[in-house]
């Protein structure tokens, strides 16, 4: 949040990406779209039970390119 304030910029706009649940939880409550990394997290079935709007498998332009199409399809 102090990044978006800092920008001028609400939370909606902002992108945040975790790799574990108390990350997805705390960003879904400051009302962020939320990106889950799986690539690093040693718990993938409790990320993804967090429901992330994203999910990113491993770190590639592939995931990043679907990840923004749904962002865009939901706006």
């Amino acid at each position: 949040m102090e990044a978006a304030n800092r920008l001028r910029i609400t939370a909606k706009d902002c992108w945040a990406v975790g790799d574990e649940s108390k990350d997805i939880i705390a960003a879904k409550k400051a009302d962020m779209y939320t990106v889950a990394a799986l690539w690093g997290s040693l718990d993938k079935e409790s990320l993804k039970k967090t429901r992330p709007d994203a999910i990113f498998e491993t770190v590639t332009l592939t995931s990043f390119y679907k990840a923004i199409c749904n962002y865009l399809l939901h706006l």
